[in-house]
């Protein structure tokens, strides 16, 4: 599957990507009133683009320029930009991956759309 492929509400996701940026961790109230860390990384592959909602520990699993696999992940839209979550049974590797395309070719391939 390739990010352009996704739409909200797709469940079962199985991609492999590359993080292209991520954003510091910040905290937020969850509905139960519970403080929870939260980051969001920015992903890309040949396709596109898309967010990953990264919660507690899951936040320090990746770093940018890595190659994931996620795997069972779950697409929503939240505020009009759509997301990947690993949600409750997804999970999330990191990879090595010398054929997937580097950060400069993929950072390039998007300046130029």
């Amino acid at each position: 599957m390739q990010i352009n492929e996704i739409s909200p509400n797709l469940s079962g996701v199985n991609i492999k990507v590359r993080v292209l940026s991520m954003s510091p961790p910040r905290s937020v109230k969850s509905k139960r009133g519970q403080l929870l860390r939260v980051s969001e990384a920015m992903l890309g592959d040949t396709s596109g683009r898309i967010a990953l909602t990264l919660w507690e520990k899951q936040i320090y699993l990746v770093k940018i320029g890595q190659v994931i696999e996620i795997k069972d992940g779950y697409a929503s839209e939240f505020q009009g930009i759509l997301r990947l979550t690993l949600g409750r049974n997804g999970s999330l590797k990191v990879v090595e991956d010398p054929s997937f395309p580097s950060m400069h070719e993929l950072l390039k391939e998007i300046r130029e759309t």
